[in-house]
């Protein structure tokens, strides 16, 4: 949640800033999306999503549909 409020105040204040502004924002994105905390809290999202969808089948199709592979 700070990372996402750190960017938007970013993104508020490189507008003011103009086109140097911009192109520093675009920096700092870049340098946060390539940081090992970017990284860990993406996957961690995605396990999330992950479960998520996997309970929601298991919901809707069963269990037994969710845990074998389905051919091709």
């Amino acid at each position: 949640m700070g990372m996402l409020a750190s960017f938007l105040f970013g993104y508020w204040m490189g507008t003011r800033a103009g086109k140097e502004g911009l192109r520093k924002l675009r920096d700092a994105a870049v340098t946060v999306m390539q940081s090992d905390e970017f990284r860990t809290t993406a996957a961690g999202v995605a396990g999330m999503a992950r479960g998520v969808m996997l309970q929601g089948m298991e919901t809707v199709f069963g269990a037994e549909e969710t845990t074998r592979p389905r051919a091709a």
